[in-house]
């Protein structure tokens, strides 16, 4: 579309030498055309052009006529549905990297005589997306905030996502946790009229750190919800904890409460739940095991293991069983909670660590081994083994287990080492030494697909850090063993400090 813009004025300058050339003289006069006061006409833009953040974009305009190029502006620049506008560029071909937010625009191309003020526009559509999908995100901390980065199965790669392509959307404080939430979840949002839409089957992801949650479309990268609006009334002295989904629900422990929510809803969570009745004052351990609708946490204050489930806002606690040790006022505090098996799964298993409030030769910490199942109610859920003296495994900051064997992995500084859990004369061994200046910080098993594999492989990801500098290191494991191929299959780094490395498959 070519349009004269500002030609009122010249217009009214016009009317008014006419209205004196009138007067001096009755002569004929012959007037200006528009083409001949202008003479540049534009063609007509591309309809649409689609571009992911980050990427380069070209625009030739062509000139169906133009008299001389130098004599001219030019001006680059969009506007968004909010009617924010952005300048791209002043030259008058359009040649650089596209870093605006991921939206819809319109792009504008105008010509500009600066003598007379008057210009010519055309414009397009310009849709602006991040080529964020398929690959691994990395949680971490870099300046004090939250943020991930992002690595492609293709090798791709866009650094600090939630600054640079969700518009400094960073979380504040440390980071706790990234969580994949791969269908079903459904949310609210207003629309540009004001009204209420229910966005339905949508996939999400959720970021947490020590101050902040938040829930990301995955698909588009744009945010679903701020820390306030994950709940119908905010609590007091909220503080988040850890989050776990599980096909149809999410739990979620904050400031030492339960909630949980079912994502066929509204995606938002209620009243936290309770023990007995809601005067007694929780504090639950910001981890949790999980099954695909029911949850084992650990409270703190009674030293107690509970079950939370989906349908019900009261905690259960588990029934004793007789000769094994009760999970009811252990006289024990707890180290950590680790996930082993699926969440997903009907049936998961994971590990607690605690360590005795009375020492004993034979160890002073204590392994339970917990399987949580759908239809078992609050029955006894564990395996309680002493862990050797001398065994550093319940003493490390950092674990990660294994899908299939019984063995946990941990870091000692900058060495990789697995605990077996099993009656043998030595459980715990060194299996990796990575750079002096490195530590372990991140430690999973993942088996699929995951780096254009034409087979499901079984990796162990390891995750270091530097000063500066985040690593993440790919091997693959022996079989059904512990052992992994020392040599990494795959190595990813970057700037900032790791706190978990997770895999996103779209066509989950």
């Amino acid at each position: 579309m070519n349009n004269v813009y500002k030609m009122v004025v010249l217009l009214c300058c016009f009317a008014q030498s006419l209205f004196v050339g009138c007067i001096d003289d009755p002569g004929n006069y012959e007037y200006v055309s528009e083409d001949e006061l202008f003479p540049v006409t534009i063609a007509p833009l591309k309809d649409m052009y689609q571009v992911y953040q980050g990427d380069s974009l070209v625009i030739i305009p062509v000139f169906e006529s133009m008299d001389n190029e130098g004599r001219y502006q030019y001006k680059w620049f969009v506007s968004n549905s909010d009617r924010e506008i952005s300048l791209l560029g002043e030259n008058k071909d359009f040649k650089d990297v596209v870093r605006l937010s991921q939206k819809e625009y319109t792009l504008y191309f105008e010509v500009k005589d600066p003598k007379l003020d008057v210009y010519r526009q055309v414009s397009s559509k310009l849709s602006v997306t991040a080529n964020v999908q398929n690959g691994w995100y990395v949680l971490k901390e870099q300046d004090g905030m939250t943020d991930f980065d992002y690595e492609g199965v293709d090798n791709s790669r866009v650094d600090n996502v939630m600054k640079n392509v969700m518009g400094g959307q960073q979380l504040q404080g440390k980071p706790l946790k990234i969580v994949y939430h791969p269908k079903s979840y459904y949310t609210e949002s207003v629309n540009a009229e004001g009204k209420t839409v229910v966005l339905r089957n949508q996939k999400a992801i959720h970021v947490l750190s020590e101050q902040e949650f938040k829930t990301i479309d995955a698909s588009t990268l744009q945010l679903f919800k701020n820390y306030n609006d994950e709940f119908y009334a905010f609590p007091v002295g909220a503080f988040p904890g850890d989050l776990s989904y599980q096909r149809e629900y999410l739990f979620y422990v904050d400031a030492g409460k339960l909630y949980s929510c079912y994502i066929g809803g509204v995606g938002k969570f209620g009243t936290s739940k309770y023990i007995d009745n809601y005067n007694y004052d929780l504090d639950l351990y910001p981890g949790m095991i999980s099954n695909r609708d029911r949850v084992i946490v650990f409270d703190r204050k009674s030293n107690t293991f509970m079950l939370g489930t989906h349908d019900d806002k009261k905690l259960l606690r588990f029934r004793d069983e007789s000769g094994s040790r009760s999970l009811t006022s252990m006289d024990a505090d707890l180290v950590t909670l680790l996930q082993r098996t699926s969440p997903e799964d009907y049936t998961s298993t994971g590990y607690a660590i605690m360590k005795n409030k009375h020492t004993s030769e034979k160890g002073d910490y204590v392994l339970l081994s917990m399987t949580l199942a759908s239809y078992n109610s609050n029955y006894y859920p564990a395996e309680i083994d002493t862990i050797p003296a001398g065994c550093y495994m319940p003493r490390a900051k950092v674990w990660g287990t294994h899908l299939v064997s019984n063995c946990i992995y941990f870091g000692k500084e900058n060495q990789l080492w697995v605990y077996t859990n099993a009656a043998i004369e030595q459980r715990e061994k060194m299996i990796k030494t990575f750079p002096e200046n490195e530590e372990i910080a991140f430690i999973q098993n993942i088996e699929g697909r995951v780096f254009g594999d034409t087979k499901a492989i079984n990796y162990l990801v390891v995750a270091t850090n530097t000063d500066r500098e985040w690593k993440v290191y790919f091997f693959t494991i022996v079989g059904k063993t512990p052992e992994i191929n020392p040599e990494q299959a795959h190595l990813i780094k970057g700037e900032g400090r790791v706190r978990q490395v997770m895999y996103y498959n779209s066509s989950k």
